[in-house]
């Protein structure tokens, strides 16, 4: 990270009211180089993300003057790797010349209106608000057509849906899950087991996907179907100390 690489985020400061920003720190100097910077931005909200193995960097984020530190999540990262396996078979999925665009923001809405994620974990923001911020996302991505998306429908409807920022050296899922009265059927591991289809039949050769650290049940279907842990990253909010 560089000086000055706080990066407002106009999206969430609209959604939530006040100016919020976000921080990604890739070596353990950038978090002192945050530090610093902290004392002189008027964000009212900095999101920052840093590996796990950093375990002294909540202490140093929590020293800034002026600066609220709220433990948000650990966020786990898995990867399948396509070691040329038979995939487990699954039921019948779409990518985006099947699906409606303008059923994405709502249904991405339906699945992460209960989900527990970083945002809930400050008491300054709006939980009400996440879902919404979660279609907007979505749609965001979904809207780049070089991107993937895949469903399942059950009943004529999207039961479980995926959205696959396509852009860097592998796939990484950004958003994945089941409608809730679809919950519990095996949808799940359907979809993911989908995604990777999808995946092999575009040769790539390897996915990213990552889920907070509490979503024990995803992370057991992941890992029955070949995908394996290979980081973490914390995220913390850093909340301008109200006078």
């Amino acid at each position: 990270m560089r000086m000055g690489q706080i990066v407002t985020s106009p999206s969430e400061s609209a959604r939530f009211c006040r100016t919020v920003a976000r921080a990604v720190l890739h070596e353990e100097s950038d978090v002192s180089m945050l530090c610093s910077e902290l004392t002189t931005t008027d964000h009212d909200l900095v999101m920052v993300r840093y590996p796990a193995r950093w375990v002294r960097a909540f202490d140093q984020l929590s020293s800034v003057a002026d600066r609220t530190a709220i433990y948000a999540d650990t966020l786990l990262y898995f990867r399948w790797d396509d070691d040329g396996r038979e995939l487990a078979p699954s039921r019948t999925s779409v990518t985006r010349s099947a699906i409606d665009a303008a059923e994405v923001p709502p249904t991405v809405a339906s699945i992460f209106s209960d989900y527990v994620n970083h945002y809930v974990a400050n008491p300054r923001l709006d939980a009400s608000l996440v879902s919404i911020g979660y279609a907007e996302w979505a749609a965001s991505v979904a809207g780049d057509e070089s991107n993937v998306l895949v469903a399942i429908h059950v009943g004529g409807s999207i039961a479980g849906l995926a959205v696959v920022d396509t852009q860097g050296s592998e796939w990484d899922v950004v958003l994945a899950g089941v409608t809730p009265q679809q919950r519990g059927g095996g949808v799940y591991g359907d979809l993911m087991t989908s995604v990777m289809q999808h995946a092999r039949e575009a040769g790539q050769s390897s996915v990213l996907i990552s889920t907070q650290s509490h979503n024990i049940q995803v992370m057991r279907t992941w890992e029955r179907l070949g995908w394996r842990i290979v980081s973490s990253t914390i995220t913390v909010h850093l909340e301008r100390t109200l006078r």
